[in-house]
């Protein structure tokens, strides 16, 4: 008797058995299933989702594969020439379907690429960058010109702002005696052993007396960076001069 109720009992849990039982294997917590890759839905309710979702049943869920007639290939071949059809069955036209993009490249433009792709009068700093040109910087003042500096360019912006190497700056003032500011300045005092100790290294300025009020300053700078709201002009040093130049 136990067999019996062992084998009734198994054929209501087989699906493919005519005394199959839905309500008892929904409760079952053991069932084979036909097949080995099956998803396994929660409720009948899902199934029934699944099933009437786009109004087709979804192969790869269900593993089924169904028997498509001659005509349906054929109809199947002219929609897939003619509409788009996703994953779920839905056809769109071919100027309605999405556009693949793929991944943006990020913006990777910088200074340097900059000063490759650059056209005008910033081709001309790019040649002198080249050609390691040396060049003559003409700064202004609040009124004026303040002075010079000569040297290398080793990169520029849109801004004319330049960096220079191996600079040598020369720029002129007035003497003490005759400053304009001189009550306001007081006796000028030496830092330098200050700076020293900070680990700041001032390079040396050597003066050089042009008349009885004005003195003409030079000094040595390894790297020196200039901001393009001070440029007033830039032209190559050469001893037998060019008219290659810029003006800001």
């Amino acid at each position: 008797m136990e067999q019996k109720n062992n084998s009734s009992s198994d054929e209501e849990l087989d699906v493919q058995s005519e005394k199959f039982n839905p309500l008892k294997a929904l409760y079952a917590k053991r069932i084979k299933l036909p097949c080995k890759n099956v998803k396994k839905l929660d409720n009948v309710s899902s199934f029934l989702s699944r099933v009437q979702r786009a109004g087709n049943v979804l192969d790869s869920d269900l593993n089924v594969v169904p028997n498509k007639t001659k005509k349906d290939q054929e109809t199947e071949a002219v929609d897939t020439q003619k509409y788009h059809i996703t994953a779920h069955g839905r056809k769109f036209l071919k100027e309605q379907a999405p556009i693949h993009r793929g991944k943006s490249s990020k913006f990777t433009r910088n200074i340097f690429s900059r000063m490759e792709q650059c056209k005008g009068p910033l081709e001309l700093l790019k040649k002198f960058r080249n050609n390691k040109t040396k060049v003559i910087i003409y700064i202004r003042k609040e009124h004026g010109i303040r002075g010079t500096i000569t040297g290398f360019i080793n990169a520029f912006d849109k801004h004319l702002n330049i960096a220079l190497v191996d600079c040598i700056e020369i720029w002129k003032r007035r003497k003490f005696n005759f400053s304009e500011n001189k009550v306001l300045l007081g006796q000028p005092e030496d830092c330098s052993k200050l700076l020293n100790l900070m680990g700041i290294k001032v390079p040396e300025i050597t003066t050089k007396s042009i008349n009885r009020k004005t003195v003409e300053c030079t000094r040595k700078i390894p790297q020196l960076m200039i901001r393009g709201e001070d440029v007033v002009l830039v032209a190559a040093k050469d001893e037998k001069g060019t008219n290659d130049s810029i003006k800001s």
